[in-house]
């Protein structure tokens, strides 16, 4: 009977942690803080006085993660790029011209989570004094 559990349980412990890992982003569990290059981009951020906003967006595309990095929000000429997990620049897009190298990057990611921003969303039918 022993051996029995010992059969049942084992397997069901390898998947529990086999779950775990995918909580893990860029083999992180706290990219924004773990990732060198994310952290400095989220500080650069925060050092800028700025009346705009900036975010950061996690994504999945294609089964990897992305950071998308916008740094004037709402800004007209801004452009918006695309990151690796190591920081190397995927695409980016906007603008004033159009600048997109990127032009399926909607339509093809999933999972957006933002992870940083700098300015406090209006909630709807809200009026600014």
């Amino acid at each position: 009977m022993k051996r029995f559990r010992l059969i049942v349980i084992l397997p069901l412990l390898f998947f529990a942690c086999e779950s775990d890992r995918d909580e893990f982003v860029c083999g992180k569990e706290d990219p924004l803080n773990d990732l060198k290059w994310l952290k400095e981009t989220k500080q650069e951020l925060e050092r800028r006085e700025s009346l705009t906003g900036s975010y950061i967006i996690q994504y999945l595309l294609d089964g990897a993660y992305v950071f998308l990095v916008n740094d004037c929000f709402p800004c007209a000429d801004n452009i918006d790029e695309v990151y690796n997990c190591k920081g190397e620049l995927i695409c980016s897009f906007g603008g004033l011209h159009g600048l997109n190298d990127c032009p399926e990057f909607f339509n093809t990611v999933t999972d957006s989570t933002m992870i940083f921003n700098t300015f406090e969303p209006v909630p709807l039918g809200h009026n600014s004094p």
